[in-house]
């Protein structure tokens, strides 16, 4: 290496050689520590300046704490409130449930069409199933079959009456 007075730059003239030197755990600590001093302190040209930075940033970073502390506090609150709506909720469709199979025994299918209020109050306001209903058509379907086979059959009968 050589230094150039006039100009104040080092060079390098020849290249040193290369050698594989294993660095220990204990050289690195000594370098390390050796270049710290007790009196220097981090990003600051002086104690002052480091200790007018420390001021403000722990302001700044009460502020800051109180201010997403209260928001996580809002925020979960928010969430403790939705929680228990849920589960209040949760029993309700359990009796949801319940009903349903209910109006599904008696004919009444809940998720068929948006007219659910109008067919409960219709099956609520008979005073037997509707059911009843259907059986008596079908046993007038019947009646009117069999009056068209004993025509078929008996066309004589049918001229008498």
């Amino acid at each position: 290496m050589w230094y150039d007075p006039e100009t104040g730059a080092v060079r390098a003239k020849k290249r040193a050689v290369y050698r594989n030197i294993e660095i220990s755990v204990e050289m690195l600590l000594h370098i390390f520590y050796s270049h710290m001093r007790s009196d220097r302190t981090p990003f600051a040209s002086s104690r002052t300046e480091y200790a007018r930075q420390l001021l403000e940033t722990k302001h700044i970073e009460h502020v800051v704490g109180r201010q997403l502390g209260t928001k996580m506090a809002r925020k979960i609150e928010e969430q403790d409130k939705l929680l228990k709506r849920y589960e209040h909720k949760s029993g309700d469709l359990k009796k949801l449930e319940t009903v349903e199979k209910v109006l599904e025994e008696h004919g009444i299918y809940t998720w068929s069409g948006d007219d659910l209020a109008e067919r409960l109050n219709e099956a609520l306001s008979r005073s037997y199933p509707k059911a009843l209903d259907k059986i008596a058509d079908n046993l007038r379907d019947c009646m009117k079959r069999l009056d068209r086979i004993c025509k078929v059959n008996h066309p004589e009968e049918s001229k008498n009456e």
